[in-house]
């Protein structure tokens, strides 16, 4: 990256720019291509033409995989420790490379100026991947006028969660924000068949993964980089990051997870269902081992498990996570009270009256800046869990997210950095404030 943006400083000679709102473009990637068959040097994406269009000398795209891993579950594996687990080759999710673009053919086939990056594998024709490619605005110098944003991460189209961003020589955030709070994966719906009443959890199962017509049992789980169309939308199970739904009846959903682990939902209503374990989702990070610079990927926020709702009463929808920030420049600058670069899972701000859902993971801020004048704050801080509220019989509120990534260059944080790793509180049953049985959520890591 580095070179790249050392080559386009000699090259660049405009002024100032004052830009806000959503400053990148982005497609679908419906192949992988190889226009010279010696090497990964293309991808078609529909509709091409219209983003790299030619009308900058340099035009920069960032290819960056966001679903394709497989995980454990009762179908594929008999060892319940496992299930929710991501397999050991997680093929190419999360890989990402900054490319410049030579030209587009045929409004759909971009061609790229260099190949795609080495340690790229071949996936499986039976794992779906799903892979964008992202228009990255460059200049010598950025002043916001207004906060940046992403287009929000949407699971249909395969696209958004990522804020790219090169300056050669200034990024000046101006007194306003870079902002990508809950624009990662999405937490999990409460959409459902209301004629059928919730049942209870049954003693005998725990850890559960389910098909989406189990909706009469089992909440949810929130999005994941797990493949799409993953069939075990449902179940108290976390699905590689992705919060577990609550099962049984008025049991919480469990935090999304990132680095740092989604904390547990809360008990189901035990009065009612006389039940003394808890069956509130479980949350499950992201291996570890993904997160270094010799695997060098990136991951948003996981979304958050929700509960169930009853006829008559309603539940609340899981936290999205936080999405994917990278800034490359030289001079990053802050207001001297401090402007904030905001990577974190979105909060379950509204009230269950069945059990409340999880709060979503913090995402992933990428800082590769030499010095920084004033002060700036990263944000990769999970969301909060959701409460509930009954004034008679005990329900589970929602665990709380857990923190993302901070990745920055040099040895140590430049003076000028701050960070909120923490991780998202659970909600309280209300009136009286009883967390019934939630655990607490794990907070994000730094990488230099």
């Amino acid at each position: 990256m580095i070179l790249l943006l050392a080559f386009m400083a000699v090259q660049n000679s405009y002024a100032q720019e004052i830009i806000n709102g959503v400053v990148n473009q982005y497609g679908s990637i419906k192949r992988i291509w190889n226009m010279n068959p010696a090497n990964r040097d293309s991808v078609i994406v529909l509709g091409a033409g219209s983003i790299w269009d030619g009308s900058s000398e340099f035009e920069i795209a960032l290819f960056i995989q966001m679903k394709g891993m497989g995980i454990y579950d009762p179908s594929n594996s008999p060892f319940q420790l496992l299930w929710g687990s991501e397999f050991p080759d997680i093929f190419n999710t999360g890989i990402y490379s900054f490319m410049l673009v030579d030209k587009v053919v045929n409004d759909s086939i971009v061609i790229f100026s260099s190949t795609l990056r080495g340690d790229m594998g071949e996936t499986p024709d039976t794992v779906p991947s799903t892979c964008q490619l992202v228009k990255v605005p460059y200049g010598k110098s950025f002043r916001l006028g207004g906060n940046l944003q992403a287009a929000p991460w949407d699971p249909a189209t395969g696209t958004g969660g990522v804020l790219a961003l090169f300056a050669s020589d200034k990024l000046d955030l101006s007194g306003h924000n870079i902002d990508v709070t809950a624009q990662g994966f999405r937490g999990g719906d409460t959409l459902r068949d209301y004629s059928t009443p919730v049942f209870c959890a049954s003693p005998a199962k725990d850890i559960t993964f389910y098909l989406d017509t189990a909706e009469h049992y089992a909440g949810r789980k929130g999005e994941s980089p797990v493949f799409s169309g993953y069939r075990f939308t449902r179940g108290n199970g976390f699905a590689a990051g992705g919060g577990g739904g609550a099962e049984g009846r008025y049991s919480g959903g469990s935090g999304g997870s990132n680095f740092g682990k989604g904390a547990k939902g809360g008990k189901e209503a035990v009065d009612f269902c006389f039940t003394l374990w808890n069956y509130g989702g479980w949350g499950g990070a992201i291996s570890s081992i993904h997160f270094s610079n010799d695997k060098n990927r990136l991951f948003p926020g996981c979304g958050g498990g929700t509960s169930v709702p009853e006829p008559g009463l309603t539940a609340t929808p899981g936290g999205n996570g936080g999405g994917i920030v990278i800034i490359i420049t030289d001079t990053l600058a802050g207001a001297v009270a401090g402007d904030t670069i905001f990577a974190s899972g979105q909060s379950v701000t509204d009230t269950s009256y069945t059990g409340g859902s999880g709060g979503g993971a913090g995402g992933f801020i990428v800082i590769d800046v030499n010095q920084v004048e004033g002060n700036v704050h990263l944000d990769v801080s999970g969301g909060k869990g959701g409460d509930t509220y009954d004034p008679v019989q005990l329900h589970g509120p929602g665990g709380g997210g857990g923190g993302g990534v901070i990745w920055h260059s040099g040895a140590d944080m430049l003076p000028g950095l701050d960070e909120n790793e923490s991780e998202g509180s659970t909600g309280e049953h209300l009136p009286d404030g009883d967390p019934n049985n939630t655990t607490s959520a794990s907070g994000a890591t730094t990488l230099q």
